[in-house]
């Protein structure tokens, strides 16, 4: 039987000494995620490359380079860690071409502000484990590494830890990190059904239900079917979080 993997989201809980760097980390994220958005969105010629391509090209138009070219869209920051630039860059190609996308089908208007939760890619973290895990994080003037501890389940033993991201929940900032483990099966839907398995298929919404999911047998018969819902002040919270930060950076 052929083996592969799945990908699941491990949660845990993150405090540090300086929560205000990882806002501080946020909005630089956010800044560099929208320059790379309208880039993107000013070069039609970059539509339809791949994720890839789309990166390269825009490093092209924004970076001298080593040969210290002038590019045409000066990067209009002095220094940032190439991988937190590039999770920052892939992170505004992935808002333009949804916008791109949706604008096909409907009114889309362009956004002025994006709010992506900060990715760390490696070089931009380290010492990880269940318990803590070290971030470089921009404090407002200059680049820390900053340990964090952390709350939550053991990870697999035999689970790969991908990329974590920092999100600021409604009492706790929050660690989600991309777990990859290996699967045994990977047989397809129709054979699995022709050894007499149920299968649970989803349909996710962008409505109130979050998704939607029903089970049949091997004859295609329905079984049960489940609502999931998802809470309605979740973008809320976040827009309040960053109202206080900010509210108590003021002077």
């Amino acid at each position: 039987m052929s083996q592969g993997y799945c990908i699941t989201t491990r949660r845990l809980r993150l405090r540090c000494r300086h929560p205000q760097w990882l806002v501080e980390t946020q909005e630089l994220f956010n800044q560099i995620e929208l320059f790379y958005y309208n880039l993107l969105l000013e070069h039609k010629e970059l539509w339809k490359e791949n994720s890839q391509g789309t990166l390269r090209g825009l490093e092209l138009l924004s970076l001298p380079g080593r040969e210290k070219r002038k590019p045409e869209n000066p990067f209009p920051w002095e220094y940032v860690p190439p991988y937190f630039r590039r999770a920052a860059a892939n992170a505004g190609i992935a808002a333009a071409k949804s916008h791109l996308s949706r604008g096909k089908t409907s009114y889309a208007n362009k956004a002025e502000s994006l709010n992506t939760s900060t990715v760390f890619y490696k070089r931009m973290y380290r010492d990880f484990n269940a318990e803590e895990i070290t971030l470089r994080v921009w404090n407002g003037s200059q680049w820390q590494w900053m340990r964090c501890r952390l709350y939550g389940k053991p990870f697999p033993a035999d689970g790969e830890l991908m990329s974590p991201s920092v999100i600021f929940g409604r009492d706790y900032i929050m660690l989600h990190v991309p777990v990859k483990e290996p699967t045994k099966d990977i047989a397809s839907v129709k054979l699995r059904m022709k050894e007499g398995r149920n299968i649970c298929g989803l349909q996710f919404t962008n409505g109130d239900v979050f998704a939607v999911g029903c089970v049949f047998d091997k004859d295609g018969k329905e079984l049960g079917t489940g609502f999931f819902g998802v809470e309605k002040n979740t973008v809320t919270i976040a827009e309040n979080f960053w109202r206080k930060s900010k509210k108590a950076r003021s002077p």
